[in-house]
């Protein structure tokens, strides 16, 4: 089989494409970052993958040989005609053209423990993870491409300056691991910086509840929005309650007054959306 650089050269000059920067392309071409992935999302025959953004499909044609079914969006239409021209010939790959900030994965035919896989556009990363967090139920896992830095503040721990909103809003619904960085040179074209790939896993259970989440997250974005900041200074206005209130909840829990948010866990930051929901 020829190589993914080989493969993607082919296709970009067989149709006539070029990347296109208004979409965050950047093309996959190296055939050990592709298995890797493979390897590392743990995918077996008889699952069922989404790929989001196949570009001119290298990753797919990995995805093709090792599930049982693969659904991939992609949002250029030029590029999913190619696809479907290229993988028509596989009758469990179907090409979807969407926007994966749309895209209702309770649509699909196996909507229940579907693998998704995503080399993820650095302009929209975190908008697409909220909505595949949104989307969680539906997935087993999560293993995607990101920029570096923002893998590294996915799954840091607590005490890490990479510590944040991010890692939070991820680590309260997945397990997160940073599984391998990727240089920019396995690319076509080359982006301006290194990436990584996180594999998330489903919790079975979220570490809150439906009805806790408005104030969980509202908590958390107080605690982190002055990050120079206390953590008693920092939530005060966004919490809407008086700077001693705040104080006497954040002792209640045995969290020291000049505490910053960085250096809680996840289920600080649970116990303190609870005493101050309380209030």
């Amino acid at each position: 089989m020829e190589t993914a650089f080989a493969y993607t050269r082919r296709i970009l000059k067989k149709y006539e494409l070029r990347a296109k920067k208004s979409l965050g392309q950047n093309f996959l071409t190296d055939d050990g970052i592709i298995a890797a992935i493979v390897e590392g999302s743990g995918l077996s025959p008889e699952q069922a993958v989404l790929e989001i953004g196949p570009g001119t499909g290298a990753l797919t044609r990995a995805l093709a040989k090792a599930a049982g079914r693969v659904w991939a969006v992609e949002l250029d239409a030029a590029l999913c005609d190619v696809l479907r021209e290229e993988y028509k010939q596989f009758n469990h790959v179907e090409i979807i053209h969407g926007d994966a900030l749309e895209f209702d994965a309770g649509t699909l035919e196996s909507a229940d423990g579907v693998q998704l896989i995503a080399n993820l556009p650095y302009y929209i990363t975190s908008p697409l993870i909220r909505r595949f967090l949104e989307q969680r139920r539906y997935f087993q896992s999560m293993t995607f491409m990101v920029q570096q830095e923002v893998a590294e503040r996915i799954t840091a721990a607590p005490g890490k300056k990479d510590f944040g909103i991010l890692s939070v809003a991820v680590q309260v619904f997945c397990q997160a691991r940073l599984l391998f960085t990727v240089p920019a040179s396995a690319f076509m074209p080359q982006p301006k910086v290194d990436s990584a790939v996180v594999r998330l896993d489903i919790l079975p259970q979220p570490l809150i509840k439906p009805e806790q989440e408005e104030v969980f997250f509202r908590t958390v974005k107080g605690a982190f929005g002055q990050r120079r900041k206390t953590l008693v200074n920092s939530l005060c206005q966004a919490v809407n309650l008086s700077k001693q209130d705040v104080a006497n909840a954040v002792e209640s829990l045995g969290i020291p007054p000049q505490a910053r948010a960085e250096t809680l866990s996840v289920s600080d930051f649970i116990r303190l959306a609870q005493a101050l929901s309380a209030l």
